[in-house]
């Protein structure tokens, strides 16, 4: 949990190169972890475990890139998931679309290429502001796949301890729940419980009531309206490019 609040902190991740290697490290670990537990004695007489083991990672990976290719959260439909709704609610292209009445595709035109990616410029004052921008916007999809993630990982558990337990009986002629391999595929199936509840507690949705890394995303978006307030009083302003 220690990682995860590092990653999540106010410097939070600052590349997509950064956001890929947390994502894949996080779905190596766990990957493992099921491998071990799930797996081993299941694929070992069909693939030795240097192949068994890299091809549930392979797997995992190859679903958490799937689900990441689309960018739900700054694509998806906020009506159907909350966390568009959390990740976009507080878009300054929407507030400059609600102020000057203005489409939401030219609202996002003047908002990207005439003022935020301006401050991509090292030499702009409003540099730190973008660089924090980005930031939280990776930490924010950070904290996404990994919640996916362990919503996929979690029902994976449960299968295959239903699948095995049903073998086992079907082999055997009866079940045994309490020995040591049941017992830390359990005890792992928690563990894999607490941690979403956790990062889902700690990183809240709720519409109002946004908290981790939806709060701070939303914070910084904040300053942009403020800006925007501050700074465009009229549709002429949004044409000063590298307005400061």
């Amino acid at each position: 949990m220690e990682q995860l609040k590092e990653l999540t902190s106010r410097s939070g991740i600052s590349s997509k190169r950064e956001l890929i290697a947390a994502t894949a490290l996080f779905i190596l670990i766990h990957s493992v972890a099921f491998s071990v537990l799930f797996v081993g004695s299941w694929t070992s007489s069909v693939l030795p475990e240097y192949v068994g083991y890299p091809l549930i990672y392979i797997i995992f990976l190859t679903i958490e890139i799937v689900l990441a290719s689309s960018d739900t959260l700054y694509y998806g439909d906020p009506t159907k998931s909350r966390y568009a709704r959390a990740f976009q609610e507080h878009f300054p292209s929407k507030h400059l679309a609600r102020k000057f009445h203005l489409k939401e595709r030219e609202a996002q035109h003047y908002w990207f290429n005439d003022i935020f990616n301006v401050w991509a410029n090292p030499q702009h004052p409003h540099h730190d502001q973008w660089k924090r921008t980005i930031s939280r916007g990776y930490s924010c999809r950070f904290i996404y796949y990994v919640i996916r993630f362990l919503e996929i990982l979690l029902a994976a558990c449960v299968a295959m301890i239903l699948l095995q337990t049903v073998s086992s009986y079907l082999i055997d002629g009866r079940v045994s729940l309490l020995n040591v391999e049941f017992f830390s595929k359990y005890a792992f199936t928690l563990c894999v419980v607490v941690l979403y509840l956790v990062i889902r507690l700690t990183n809240r949705t709720s519409r109002g009531h946004l908290t981790g890394v939806w709060r701070r995303f939303a914070e910084i978006n904040q300053l942009h309206i403020e800006w925007i307030d501050h700074n465009i009083k009229s549709t002429k302003d949004l044409q000063r490019t590298g307005l400061s």
